[in-house]
């Protein structure tokens, strides 16, 4: 285990469609044509979706946004028969699943007989080009009314092809007297009158109402306005891709004329429903959440991840991604020119660092003054261009599209290389542990040596973000191999510093591909060629090398070798005045003492390490160094901890704490987050549960809106100690939906020991059910817990076996009960097979099991069998 205190170092104008006969003949003959397909040739669409698609199809790739088609349909619902409509607004950035909520909207009005009798969906086309007065609107209604009748099955309600015929035929002679200043009245009463003949009221289907709202003459939206207001039978379902400024203004016609549904980043959980639907393939929440974050959650941009992972390869994803941003160059390049010119500026930085940033690096990376990047941050906010995450002093902004980041890095640089660093991430991440890790990362490698653009990506991922190799060392390993050879006869200058670094940095991508033999080598000719030289930045790269060797050798097992390599370090540089130098000596020392941590007998001279680096970085001020007096201080309350000496260690988190409260920079923040959380444990601890409780409401109130993942994994240890303070204190309610909660925002999150937060979540409420008497959901919540039970990792088992002996010795649960939850899973049932048969033995049941299994079942007998002794001597203490 890695645990706080482990450093490892690496350097470095729109086109007017007309509808014409052929256009007509080729969607009938595709509809045909697709409608013969077998489903498993059906893949879910990343853009059109409900067009050539049965609805049938759209339903069956319909597989997120369950709550907000919900709501939606509830709205129509309620529209029924009504006196007047609520009118509905979808809203969300593109590739969010707006066109495919209403392509599902859409099939259920067709195909549920609650709906169909009485409601008909007419959907316009995505981009209403041809509507620039109220009159093109109406015409564009009458029109797609008449698709929607023509295109119904037989037998179905819906279908009217003889009324279809009839409204192409008033569609195009109303078209023809587009000078008559009554035609959008004439339109409307055609639209209306169908409406009375089908029996039906109307869904009109209108996307991307802010463009349009933008392209048509100053009157059309009080036009609209009034229409939707007094005709009950038309609904207006719209899509927006943001909450455009009309509908905010009091005296403009859009206000409160809509319920909203917007149309969040997915969860993680409804990203891995829909990788499943794409890929065919299972992920765990830990798998799913780098790719949610990469993907910002877009089911767009994980449709085309997806699709890659299933059947491409990397060039190709490379390539669909320039074609869709190719293809929606257009689009980005009107949504740049709508902002004002700073606006736009600060935006593009945020663009182009495409990670959560604060408001220092976007400011430092617009060259704009601090102050007022932070007011154009907040009015880019608004816009919902970007969004904002952390409390007041650490937040963090990154583009609400991520699309627009690749557009941006394409476009500007002109090279695939510059989403290559992203794109290493989706593959390592999603791949690990489903292919062989050796498997991927050859491929990958073989990628990287033989494709140039490959190659360069890889080479600037490296350099943009070092920690890019750990995903993929053995590509690394080529790409710092071609800087090597690059350098190979300099002697001087910046060429030399880059040669340093490369062959530093192979040399710890080497030990992370466990070619351990290999990275000795290459650690001994960095250490002959630069091990004498006196210029700092080299000194720097040569001190971090002896550390990855030392981080390498404590990896392998290695304890005593580790701690020779790191005081090496402390012995030639612990006196040089370079910053760089002393970064690396502080980074060596500490890792140093966490080792010696380990050893009881050596834990005093850990915590002297950590207090002897706390004082020097305090003495010296200098800035850059202090992030590592904040995490020595952490690491030092942590050793007091576990010495038994809860009160100091109390103590030494709170000095850190208040000290660093209001320090911008992230590593400084996680360790705040980590010195907080720890204090509200060990309050819980030392019995201060009330002021266990308020620390941990503190935490959540300071950092509960980070997607940092450090700071998540606080947040989910101070949610515990909420769940825990709160049943202490007998607010078993409270503590409940603590838990509830606990297990919703936080279960992809795992203990030191790899256990899941979510398994610990679903105890506790176990527990609570139990204790409150509600026996039928706390057996719910049991076979919850033991179908979220990791029978690969031991402590999770051992964690297993222990709370079913105590709910078995409690008389929670029957022992025959937990005997059958147990073997319900047959997989699983073999890490608990000698304990079934203890609870089928004390249960009454005759067994049959391999003596060796019976004697363990024995022993687990004797120990439930003093669990219920030591159950009933507690209760009759109690007793008066």
């Amino acid at each position: 285990m890695i645990r706080d205190g482990t450093h490892i170092l690496l350097t470095g104008q729109r086109r007017k469609g007309k509808t014409s006969v052929a256009r007509e003949l080729g969607v009938r003959l595709q509809r045909d044509r697709l409608l013969a397909m077998s489903s498993k040739e059906r893949t879910i669409r990343k853009f059109n979706p409900g067009t050539f698609q049965s609805d049938e199809e759209v339903m069956q790739q319909f597989v997120v946004r369950r709550r907000e088609l919900d709501a939606a349909l509830e709205t129509v619902r309620d529209n029924v028969d009504a006196a007047s409509c609520q009118h509905l607004l979808v809203v969300a950035p593109r590739g969010r699943g707006k066109t495919m909520l209403l392509a599902r909207v859409a099939a259920e009005l067709r195909t549920n007989p609650d709906y169909h009798a009485k409601l008909m969906p007419v959907r316009f086309m995505e981009e209403s080009y041809e509507v620039f007065h109220i009159g093109d609107f109406w015409l564009d209604a009458l029109y797609y009314l008449a698709q929607e009748c023509a295109a119904a099955p037989p037998g179905l309600a819906s279908a009217a092809p003889g009324l279809a015929r009839e409204l192409e035929g008033v569609h195009a002679s109303l078209a023809e007297e587009w000078r008559d200043p009554r035609l959008h009245y004439r339109a409307r009463a055609a639209v209306l009158n169908a409406a009375d003949r089908l029996g039906k009221q109307l869904v009109l289907m209108v996307e991307n109402l802010q463009a349009l709202c933008d392209d048509v003459d100053d009157g059309f939206e009080w036009e609209l306005r009034e229409s939707l207001q007094v005709e009950p039978k038309v609904m207006l379902l719209g899509t927006a891709t943001s909450r455009f400024s009309a509908l905010d203004d009091s005296q403009g016609a859009f206000f409160e004329l809509f319920r909203f549904v917007d149309l969040s980043p997915l969860d993680t959980k409804e990203c891995m429903h829909l990788w499943e639907a794409v890929t065919g393939d299972q992920v765990k929440p830990h798998e799913m959440r780098p790719l949610e974050i990469l993907t910002g959650g877009s089911p767009r941009l994980l449709v085309i991840v997806a699709d890659f992972a299933r059947h491409g390869s990397f060039r190709q994803l490379l390539e669909e991604l320039v074609t869709l941003v190719d293809d929606h160059t257009e689009y980005f390049r009107g949504h740049l020119a709508a902002l004002p010119k700073t606006e736009r500026r600060i935006y593009l930085a945020s663009l182009a660092l495409w990670r959560p940033s604060s408001t220092s690096e976007i400011a430092a990376r617009a060259r704009m003054g601090v102050r007022i990047t932070s007011s154009m941050l907040g009015r880019l906010v608004d816009r919902g261009a970007l969004t904002v995450e952390g409390g007041a002093r650490t937040r963090r902004y990154a583009a609400t599209e991520r699309l627009y980041c690749i557009y941006y890095k394409i476009r500007r640089e002109r090279d695939e290389a510059a989403v290559v660093q992203n794109l290493i991430r989706f593959m390592a991440m999603y791949y690990q542990g489903r292919r062989s890790a050796g498997e991927l990362r050859q491929a990958l490698a073989d990628e990287v040596a033989r494709d140039s653009d490959v190659l360069a990506g890889m080479a600037r991922a490296l350099r943009e973000d070092s920690g890019v190799g750990l995903l993929a060392p053995e590509a690394a390993v080529v790409a710092y191999d071609s800087v090597i050879q690059r350098h190979s006869e300099t002697t001087s200058g910046g060429g030399l510093e880059e040669l340093a670094s490369a062959m530093m940095n192979k040399v710890a991508m080497l030990f992370a591909a466990s070619k351990d033999r290999d990275a000795v080598v290459a650690h001994d000719k960095l250490i002959a060629k630069f091990g004498d030289s006196n210029v700092p930045e080299i000194m720097g790269t040569v001190a971090s090398a002896f550390f990855n060797l030392g981080l390498a050798k404590r990896w392998l097992g290695q304890p005593a070798e580790a701690i020779s390599a790191y005081e090496e370090v402390e012995t030639r540089y612990g006196e040089v005045a370079s910053v760089g130098v002393q970064e690396a000596v502080i980074q060596a020392r500490s890792n140093k003492a966490e080792i010696l941590s380990d050893n009881e007998s050596q834990v005093a001279d850990a915590m002297a390490i950590y207090g002897d680096i706390a004082f020097r970085v305090g003495e010296g001020g200098v800035q850059q160094l202090q992030r590592h007096r904040a995490r020595a201080l952490v690491n030092m309350g942590s050793v007091q901890a576990r010495l038994g000496r809860l009160e100091l260690a109390i103590g030494t988190w709170k000095g850190m704490a208040g000290e660093f409260a209001d320090w911008d920079e992230t590593v400084i923040q996680q360790d705040v987050a980590r010195a907080l959380g720890r204090i509200g444990a060990a309050q819980l601890a030392t019995g201060s549960t009330e002021s266990a409780l308020r620390t941990s409401e503190e935490v959540m109130d300071r950092y509960g809106r980070s997607s940092d993942g450090e700071i998540r994994k606080v947040l989910a240890l101070s949610l515990t100690v909420r769940s825990d303070a709160l049943e202490r204190l007998g607010r078993a309610t409270e503590a409940l939906g603590a838990y509830r909660e606990l297990q919703d925002n936080f279960g992809d999150v795992v203990d030191a020991s790899g256990v899941s937060v979510e398994w610990n979540a679903i105890l506790g409420q176990t527990r609570l059910l139990g204790e409150q008497g509600d026996v039928d959901a706390a057996r719910r919540s049991l076979w919850s817990l033991y179908a979220a039970t990791d029978v690969e990792n031991d402590q999770n088992v051992m964690e297993m076996y222990t709370w079913l002996a105590v709910f078995a010795a409690g008389g929670l649960f029957s022992p025959a009960d937990l005997a059958d939850l147990l073997s319900s899973n047959p997989e699983k049932l073999k890490a608990f097979g000698p304990l079934e048969v203890a609870l089928r033995r004390m249960a009454g049941e005759t067994v049959r099991a391999p003596i060796e299994v019976m004697e363990v079942a024995g022993d687990l007998l004797e120990e439930m069998d003093g669990l219920k002794t030591a159950r009933r001597l507690a209760r009759r203490a109690k007793s008066p």
